[in-house]
């Protein structure tokens, strides 16, 4: 399908964000626009700043996201999208259920401690906020024979997204609807303009993750790395897991494992900020180890490892930037859109849908201004 003559954009930057942004316009949008992707790393490549193949990844939206209606909102989104995507093998995202928990603060001898903050028991402060909008919520409190130690247990319904495949399905499907890609490294935002493959664009879209405190014309100094460190396994489990840690070793760790479509799983996690260290972490690794003899009974054997990812999620401050500006150099219009630290899957969806509502003003203002 051809989109010559349409509206004519480039997005810069090929993780989960700019393809489903471009995903989405051409699939709503048949006809109405030509674009051209262009970015360093494409789906199969795995380099420590393109951070969305290294992902886990699965849907679950995080307590911060409480009192935020319009971050629900994406969420909500992304949950009902994974479904749908879900019925397509070639999406390759797993349908499953997860297990929430609290590991709160014990004694030495394994009693949960007197100075717990861990609120235990049914209530508003313990159930998830999204528990009556998916699939399958049910409240368990504790299971001591699956999951010793923790406690506020509950499930749903969720996805594990097979990331380097569910790229790779994006951009495929992309290109079937005339998405244009090349591999091609930009010097700065400006370069977005001055293509020879793809002259006179009317915007650029820049996605460009982490990779943007790297372009010489742009500065966010809310903008910071947060290291991760997975593992791959081939063992297996029937479910996902998620359990928040009150006391960890090291600031920043929970808990999770994701079982993916494809067998075996991925285990985690740590959130470091502020830090680009790439190196393997053993002793958290033996950490990992310990946390699933502890509190996961039915893992089966030894850890099967497969290997270990240590990457870098694109944190902001204040959440992700999603706004129209002007490359200051050339004067010319620029929709950033980056920032979702480890949501950018579960936002993915959400945060397009603003793009595109931008892209409509833009397109609304660049018309009313030639009349």
């Amino acid at each position: 399908m051809s989109q010559e003559g349409g509206k004519k954009i480039v997005i810069v930057g090929a993780g989960v964000i700019g393809l489903t942004i471009a995903h989405e316009l051409l699939s709503k949008f048949p006809g109405e626009y030509d674009i051209q992707l262009v970015a360093q790393h494409l789906p199969g490549d795995f380099a420590q700043l393109y951070t969305s193949p290294w992902a886990g990844a699965h849907w679950s939206s995080p307590p911060s996201t409480k009192d935020n209606p319009k971050v629900q909102e994406w969420h909500i989104k992304g949950y009902n999208k994974f479904l749908e995507l879900s019925k397509n093998p070639e999406c390759w995202i797993k349908p499953m259920d997860i297990y929430f928990g609290d590991i709160p603060k014990t004694t030495c001898c394994g009693g949960i401690s007197k100075d717990s903050k861990v609120k235990i028991g049914q209530s508003s402060e313990t159930e998830p906020w999204f528990k009556d909008r998916v699939v399958g919520y049910e409240w368990l409190g504790s299971d001591e024979k699956r999951f010793p130690g923790v406690v506020n247990l509950h499930k749903i319904l969720t996805f594990t997204i097979s990331t380097t495949f569910y790229l790779t399905y994006l951009m495929n499907d992309c290109i079937k609807l005339g998405l244009k890609v090349r591999r091609h490294t930009i010097k700065n935002l400006a370069e977005g303009y001055s293509l020879p493959f793809f002259p006179n664009p009317d915007i650029v879209i820049n996605c460009t993750g982490l990779l943007f405190t790297k372009l010489p014309d742009c500065k966010d100094e809310k903008l910071h790395p947060i290291r991760g460190h997975v593992i791959v396994l081939e063992n297996e489990l029937p479910y996902q897991i998620y359990f928040e840690e009150e006391d960890p070793v090291k600031e920043g760790e929970f808990f999770m494992m994701f079982p993916r479509k494809e067998g075996g799983l991925v285990i985690g996690g740590i959130y470091d900020d502020d830090t680009w260290d790439n190196s393997i972490d053993e002793v958290y690794v033996n950490r990992l180890k310990t946390k699933t003899q502890k509190y996961v009974k039915e893992f089966p054997g030894d850890f099967k490892i497969v290997r270990h990812q240590v990457a870098f999620r694109p944190g902001r401050t204040g959440g992700p930037l999603i706004s129209l500006d002007k490359i200051a150099n050339i004067n010319k219009p620029v929709i950033h859109n980056y920032g979702c630290g480890s949501l950018g899957y579960i936002e993915s969806f959400g945060v397009a849908e603003e793009t595109i509502k931008l892209l409509d003003g833009f397109y609304s203002k660049k018309t009313s201004s030639k009349l």
